[in-house]
């Protein structure tokens, strides 16, 4: 579990002090035991009162522990959040899901735990413009198995149109490239067309089955669908090529005129 301080203030008599202050703070919070360690823990502040250089590392070590039983976490999806001394999230890819979702409905995200959580929060539009750098930030930076299962949450949530409708056409590229998925990749289709759990159908006809945006989202909803898929980039893009080939026949064929059926002959007899 990494641990992280963003500013740590010391007062002491001389820069030694301060040094050793700082010294036995890092190697405190290495052995400090906290709540949950596969959850995501911000804390706004915390007091650890003076700090005597004689002592070890366990003796702050057991300081922080006691300020964090003190200040019981809050999840950050609860109001209660705002105003706590220390939030959490279940896991490091949860505030991306959140904060997607936040936007999507057009509710405010400035709470203080955001750009900690987020860091690219600070730089971007409170408006669904920032919905694809968010997703292409998650992708870089925890990778593209990380980004799906955002994606996924979002849709069981039932707020993936909504996402969608979000995405501008140019995002198509970049997405493409943070997930690590080229469409050149593809060569002949070999592989046999799937079927998505997502229903993504009506996007991929909305922006076209040649698209790259539409290349991106089936393949996002194959890697949901069986996370696997995401260890073998060039196959699961095979697959998409096979199954978006396999719509555009279906759709041509839905769309040709039929041929009508033959007249019957009625013959009569005097």
């Amino acid at each position: 579990m990494t641990r992280q301080v963003r500013t740590l203030r010391l007062r002491a008599a001389n820069e030694q002090m301060v040094h050793r202050g700082a010294a036995l703070v890092e190697d405190a919070l290495r052995i400090a035991t906290l709540p949950d360690s596969r959850r995501l823990l911000l804390i706004r502040s915390l007091n650890l009162g003076r700090i005597d250089p004689r002592r070890s590392s366990a003796a702050v070590a057991l300081r922080i522990e006691a300020e964090l039983a003190a200040h019981p976490p809050a999840y950050a999806a609860e109001d209660a959040a705002a105003h706590a001394h220390i939030v959490y999230f279940r896991d490091d890819s949860e505030p991306y899901t959140l904060l997607i979702e936040r936007v999507l409905r057009g509710r405010p995200a400035d709470e203080w735990f955001w750009p900690r959580a987020v860091p690219l929060w600070k730089l971007l539009p409170r408006t669904t413009a920032a919905v694809a750098p968010l997703i292409q930030h998650v992708a870089q930076t925890q990778g593209p198995a990380a980004a799906v299962a955002v994606l996924d949450e979002i849709h069981s949530h039932g707020s993936l149109p909504a996402l969608l409708d979000a995405l501008p056409a140019a995002a198509a590229e970049p997405l493409l490239a943070y997930f690590g998925w080229r469409i050149e990749d593809v060569g002949e289709p070999v592989a046999a067309a799937v079927e998505p759990s997502w229903p993504v159908r009506e996007w991929v006809f909305r922006w076209g089955i040649r698209h790259p945006l539409s290349s991106w989202l089936l393949a996002a909803a194959l890697a949901a669908q069986s996370p696997a898929r995401i260890s073998y980039p060039v196959q699961l893009m095979r697959t998409v090529s096979s199954t978006l080939r396999g719509w555009d026949e279906m759709a041509w064929a839905d769309t040709s005129p039929r041929p009508e059926p033959p007249a019957s002959t009625v013959s009569s007899s005097k």
